[in-house]
């Protein structure tokens, strides 16, 4: 179409940016510029061209400005198909649903406020329902992520029976009815508190739904519904594992997806557990129209050092320390007592140091937190309960050792040093991962053998990078007479053991590769077991490291995998392999010492080993008159 004469004007909604029939070029470059400006106030316009007002205000009339600038703005907020084709409309028979129904708009967002919409709903699904300080706290923060922006992230740690499940449904109706285009899902540890949990959300939303709105009633799933407006999403109620392919949520809460410690102890339980939160559930998150949602809240009642807040605990930490990006969380941490000040710096250094802690509003310590709940009543719990158990779900504390532990205090026997007669030793050498801060420590424990019995004669700590350690391995090899040093064959110690095959300042070592064998530290532990409760695993008196080596054989024992075990770690693989090779032939190693040439090879020192000797073996004659030899312990 050609606009070179000016004629009658005609405007073409679908582009009211273009230059349109019977306009004028220089008219619609001054119309562009005030688009380009922002649709200032003529007069603005009017000075920056330089014409008068009434021109500006005659264009206005002419050119229809000020409607083609109210037609861009509203084209700006459609989307690609909507600008194409413009917005669909029905014919009444598609307007229809299956059931008869009509389908309508949906309802206006209900008034802001969660604890409003509690205190006026709650009693319908949870009878007697009240907000106390934990619930105080859950519906605040639940509100936050409902109506915060989008990738909130909220975990919930209160006690049994502090109404979280109840918030939760509460924070889903909430959602949906102040966000209707929102589509939510629960998940939970089963199937059967899957289906009483959609019941509870179905029961909560047709008691709060403006009137004139409902379910659709031709649904009638035990564990997903939708509501009867245009546009409403399904609501879901999944179970650990359950499929959530083709959901969206944009709101997801995980309720308890543990729901016992006997689940947590299971791998194959966490595996699924984690993968749901990890995998199945992060994949169903999605904006809302508004630009929020794609919340998560996992409710996680404490149950032990496994337990899935434990997992979410030790990866942020890791991460942490690796200086790795850390999404992070708001927690809701409560005991069911309230705690004094040393116990909420327990409490707020169990988590990741990214992570904001919210407690409820504290009372006097000993006192239950909430109100719904008598002391006598938890000190009840705690008297029938395990205490590891109680600790976990009512104190938030999961280092309380839980059931039987494997490792004895006597099983390290004291010796003092001047009874030791040890003439050489066994160096067993567990490196970290690079040295840095932050990272285990690089341990070296030096064992011994007298008496048929391992004496563990020097603990220690390799300090700096892996390159940094080799000096201080030839100072201890000297100290304690080394004669055979072993590497776990992990991490920095294939480092080590490529040099101390080769020569180091001089010398060179007997030097054994040390294998996991694909057994946990925990079974590795299991190996010295024997040996430590028939009173053979000595150790010097005065050697600094003995309660810490106590504490993290105990933690090997009861396998808690956050703990520090690298000392205990490297004195289980000697005292093995002390056990193995020399105890259990009677052989007792002699003085080792550096001397004397090489061979023709110049510059390099061989370690010369004394023969050692099998003198503890006692002879016994036996009835054919031959003179034979008994180790003592070994049939």
């Amino acid at each position: 179409m050609s606009y070179g004469s000016v004629g009658k004007f005609k405007l073409d909604s679908t582009a009211p940016k273009r230059r349109q029939q019977g306009e004028t070029s220089a008219a619609h470059e001054k119309f562009l510029r005030w688009a380009e400006l922002g649709y200032p106030d003529f007069q603005v316009i009017a000075d920056e061209l330089g014409v008068k007002l009434v021109s500006i205000q005659r264009y206005n009339r002419q050119y229809q400005w000020e409607k083609r600038r109210d037609l861009e703005l509203q084209r700006k907020n459609q989307s690609i198909g909507e600008q194409m084709y413009g917005t669909p409309t029905r014919s009444r028979a598609n307007n229809v649903k299956s059931s008869g129904e009509m389908s309508i708009a949906a309802p206006p967002p209900i008034e802001k406020g969660l604890h409003r919409f509690a205190l006026q709903f709650g009693s319908v699904i949870s009878p007697g329902f009240e907000v106390d300080a934990v619930v105080d706290v859950m519906l605040t923060e639940l509100e936050n992520l409902v109506e915060g922006k989008a990738g909130g992230r909220l975990m919930i740690n209160p006690p049994p029976r502090h109404s979280k499940t109840t918030c939760a449904i509460l924070a889903c109706v909430y959602s949906l009815l102040r966000y209707p285009d929102r589509g939510h899902i629960l998940v939970s540890a089963n199937g059967r508190l899957s289906a009483l949990n959609n019941q509870l959300m179905r029961q909560l939303f047709e008691y709060a739904v403006p009137d004139g709105y409902k379910i659709k009633s031709d649904q009638k799933s035990k564990l997903a519904w939708s509501p009867d407006w245009e546009g409403g999403r399904v609501q879901l109620s999944a179970s650990r594992g359950g499929a959530l392919l083709g959901y969206t949520a944009h709101l997801a809460i995980i309720d308890d997806i543990c729901g016992s410690v006997t689940e947590t102890n299971s791998e194959e339980i966490m595996s699924l557990a984690m993968n749901t939160i990890g995998t199945s559930v992060m994949t169903r998150l999605t904006k809302d129209r508004a630009g929020k949602g794609a919340g998560l809240c996992i409710i996680a009642q404490r149950l032990g050092p496994s337990d899935p807040a434990a997992r979410m605990i030790d990866r942020d930490k890791g991460k942490e320390k690796a200086g790795d990006r850390v999404v992070p969380w708001t927690v809701i941490a409560s005991p069911a007592i309230n705690p004094t000040t040393d116990e909420k710096q327990r409490i707020l250094s169990d988590y990741p140091q990214s992570w904001d802690i919210k407690f409820p509003k504290f009372g006097t310590p000993g006192e239950p937190v909430s109100s719904r709940f008598t002391a006598d009543f938890i000190d009840s719990l705690r008297a029938q309960m395990p205490p590891a158990d109680f600790a976990a779900m009512y104190e938030l504390n999961c280092s309380v050792d839980v059931g039987y532990c494997s490792w004895r205090r006597p099983y390290l026997v004291p010796v003092d040093p001047e009874d030791i007669k040890c003439r050489g030793s066994f160096i067993a050498i567990d490196m970290n991962l690079s040295g840095e801060k932050g990272s285990d420590t690089s341990s070296l424990v030096a064992v011994g053998a007298q008496d048929q019995k391992a004496v563990i004669l020097g603990v220690h700590e390799l300090r700096g990078h892996v390159e940094d350690t080799l000096p201080q391995i030839l100072d201890y090899a000297d100290r304690y007479n080394c004669h055979t040093l072993g590497v776990e064959k992990a991490a920095g110690g294939h480092y080590v053991l490529r040099s101390l095959n080769n020569n180091v300042a001089g010398k060179t070592f007997n030097v054994v590769p040390l294998s996991h064998e694909g057994r946990s530290k925990r079974n590795r532990q299991a190996k010295i077991l024997g040996l430590a409760a028939s009173g053979k695993i000595l150790i010097r008196s005065d050697c600094p490291m003995i309660e810490v080596l106590h504490q993290q054989e105990r933690s090997i024992a009861l396998d808690r995998k956050r703990d520090r075990d690298d000392y205990a770690d490297a004195a289980n693989y000697a005292i093995d392999w002390v056990n193995t090779h020399w105890l259990a032939s009677g052989f007792a190693p002699g003085d080792v010492r550096w001397m004397g040439g090489s061979g023709g090879q110049p510059g390099v020192t061989e370690a010369v080993w004394g023969r050692g000797s099998h003198a503890l073996r006692r002879p016994v004659e036996g009835i054919d008159g031959i003179v034979r030899y008994k180790i003592d312990g070994f049939g």
